[in-house]
């Protein structure tokens, strides 16, 4: 099995696919993830990386070339396969939303959202069943500086959107104990909180 270091000399196994790909024709394995085999095409751009990548590896970032992981299992982030550079979780600053398992889970950058708030608002509350309700209650998706703020260097529209769907499937799934518990929670909220009781 082959292994690949990351910036920070973590050692990590080489997809069996992407080696053999990289063997036969190593255009095709540029956009692919070495470690899970996962393609993505998505260029991340300098000033994205130079707000993400811990200080003592920015003499390792790129003007081009460099690319997102999106498999949340795979502890890759950053990726060159071109020059052999490899950025793993550790060797980013900010927490990386999709690929995080504790809380909170980031899903806008831009306004500070978390996963647990929009579901909050979902499930608790049950005031949001829409993008335009989660983006007046909870401001996310609202904001402007998604190419700086979010590592993967776009929109957290995708990431707002699979939270909503994923709030409704838990809101419609709840047991009536749980739903009552939850309207009676809910009911406690102050008249003047961002969201009204449920009715």
């Amino acid at each position: 099995m082959a292994y690949l270091t990351t910036v920070s000399g973590r050692l990590l196994p080489v997809d069996p696919v992407y080696a053999a790909l990289t063997a036969q024709d190593p255009a095709q394995a540029e956009a692919m993830c070495p470690v899970c085999g996962g393609r993505f095409p998505f260029r991340i751009r300098r000033w994205t990386l130079e707000r993400m990548v811990r200080g003592e590896h920015f003499d390792k970032i790129r003007d081009a070339g460099v690319h997102f992981c999106e498999t949340p299992t795979c502890p890759i982030v950053y990726f060159h396969n071109g020059e052999g550079l490899y950025f793993a979780l550790e060797d980013v600053q900010v927490p990386v939303g999709i690929k995080r398992l504790e809380t909170p889970i980031p899903v806008c950058y831009c306004k500070r959202v978390d996963e647990q708030t929009i579901l909050y608002e979902i499930v608790v509350k049950r005031c949001c069943d829409s993008i335009k309700d989660i983006q007046a209650y909870t401001k996310a998706r609202t904001g402007t500086e998604c190419h700086i703020r979010n590592p993967s260097g776009r929109c957290c529209g995708d990431h707002v959107q699979a939270v909503l769907r994923k709030g409704l499937a838990m809101a419609a799934d709840l047991p009536p104990v749980l739903r009552a518990e939850a309207e009676a929670a809910a009911a406690e909220i102050p008249a003047d909180d961002s969201c009204c009781a449920v009715q």
